[in-house]
């Protein structure tokens, strides 16, 4: 597997994350929202963080974690 196959894997289960993440949300006791809030974004950041690396390889100049304010 190629670096930027494993990138793209990378991306597809940090998507699945998060939606299982929203998932959890969605019947949780609202004393831990804002736990899975804080996850929640944590995720997103890593989405954008990794799609710029995917960008970088593939010449397709996109830094989506300078697009999203406040990636960590």
């Amino acid at each position: 597997m190629t670096y930027l196959e494993l990138l793209q894997r990378a991306l597809a289960e940090e998507i699945e994350a998060t939606r299982l993440y929203l998932a959890c949300m969605a019947l949780a006791p609202r004393e831990d929202l804002g736990v899975l809030l804080e996850i929640n974004k944590d995720e997103t950041d890593h989405v954008a963080l990794i799609s710029s690396l995917i960008s970088r390889q593939t010449g397709r100049d996109a830094d989506y974690a300078a697009m999203v304010p406040g990636v960590d």
